[in-house]
């Protein structure tokens, strides 16, 4: 590089110079480059410097920005006069390059170089859910994969303390049963569960079977909502608080008595249908889920999770039961978030039975995965499950009155 500028500074028409701004080396291109870059050297260094502020910027909002709004942020800043405008792609690469302090992780997301591990791991949790079994590797590999820069996560014990920290119910199971050892989600009868459980009994007691309290009112809403919608085979989006989403789904299937599924557990078992279909490496397909989204194997991916959708969908629409369907998580990644609308379209024209897409999130914010917004068309197709609901309030009175039947 340094004897490319060399030659160029010796030129009497430079095509690119060297611009030491207060960040990052940069090297501009000239208007003797060529007709698409007109601009003058020096308010191309500007948009580039710009850029990078308003990625710093926006790399240090919490929570961080969704890749939508930082397109909008970034391409609000008016490029060069006389410059061909870059696509959003290579504006947001721009951006990160010339703002050191910046990263930018494998969603599209900026974040902070040397972004907490204890923030890391709270923003890729949801990545960490559906796995039976996760060892300290595999769980390092997953929140690594998408924060890369971020500071590393410690091992154990100092990771079980880290994730205890966030409140996310994973954990330590040694190897039994034919499974590894490896962080896994409670046992039914203990942690979250037998807390959950403990709740319900102070609840009965504490308010003798009185459902007119707001915990039970909001309860009894929620439960009425999600009967409904399973009477009326309705696609519902569920949203819980993210420690409670695995018990709220054993919970969701246990009262409504209908079975779940998880579609990340679907999308790869049709993954590996389709890879052995073509004769392909599956050891190849997940170097692929791992490299940069503007690779060469990421679009080869692409290609593959094209081909496994339609036998994926048609099992969604087939199943004949209700389903309670968790683990969106790749359904984002791989951008086949239109599969929620399939499901609704065929809703209104077939006898599919209901399907409650149960996703992490609060009561507050409309339907989001990953920073991807989910499809809401009517405030109908979509309710926050409420933790009052796991506590079992809505049932407050009932459960008083078996208990005083037994006393």
């Amino acid at each position: 590089v340094q004897a490319a500028l060399e030659t160029e500074a010796g030129r009497e028409s430079a095509r690119y110079v060297l611009y030491r701004g207060h960040g990052a080396l940069m090297i501009i291109a000239t208007d003797k480059l060529g007709h698409a870059f007109t601009a003058p050297a020096a308010e191309r260094a500007e948009y580039a410097k710009a850029l990078a502020s308003q990625a710093k910027s926006l790399a240090h909002q919490d929570p961080l920005p969704s890749p939508r709004r930082v397109e909008e942020a970034l391409a609000s800043i008016v490029s060069p006069t006389g410059d061909q405008p870059l696509s959003p792609e290579r504006r947001l690469r721009l951006a990160v390059a010339a703002s050191p302090g910046v990263a930018l992780s494998s969603r599209l997301e900026l974040y902070p170089v040397g972004l907490p591990a204890e923030r890391a791991l709270r923003l890729g949790a949801n990545t960490l859910l559906g796995a039976r079994r996760l060892s300290v590797a595999q769980l390092h590999s997953r929140i690594h994969s998408r924060f890369s820069r971020a500071q590393p996560l410690p091992g154990r014990p100092a990771l079980d303390h880290l994730l205890t920290s966030i409140e996310f119910p994973l954990q330590w199971h040694e190897a039994s049963d034919g499974l590894p050892a490896g962080y896994a989600m409670p046992a039914q009868s203990s942690g979250l569960t037998r807390h959950t459980s403990t709740l319900r009994r102070s609840t009965s007691a504490l308010h003798g079977g009185d459902l007119s309290t707001p915990e039970a009112q909001e309860a009894l809403r929620f439960d009425d909502t999600v009967r409904r919608a399973q009477a009326n085979r309705r696609v519902l989006i569920v949203t819980c608080a993210l420690p409670h989403v695995e018990f709220a789904a054993q919970e969701l299937s246990r009262q409504l008595r209908i079975d779940k599924l998880s579609l990340d557990r679907l999308l790869i078992d049709t993954l590996h249908a389709q890879t052995n279909q073509i004769g392909a490496d599956w050891r190849v397909v997940l170097q692929a889920d791992r490299a940069a989204q503007d690779s060469v194997d990421w679009r080869r991916l692409g290609t593959l999770v094209q081909r496994a959708m339609p036998q994926a969908t048609e099992q969604l629409l087939a199943d004949p039961r209700p389903l309670v369907i968790q683990h969106l998580g790749l359904l984002v990644r791989y951008g086949q978030i239109g599969l929620i609308q399939t499901l609704r379209d065929a809703a209104l024209g077939s006898q599919m039975p209901a399907r409650l897409l149960l996703v992490p999130g609060d009561s507050h914010q409309a339907p989001m995965l990953d920073g991807a917004v989910l499809p809401v068309i009517t405030p109908a197709d979509w309710i926050h499950l409420p933790k009052s609901w796991l506590e079992n309030r809505h049932r407050a009175g009932s459960e008083a009155a078996v208990a005083g039947n037994h006393s």
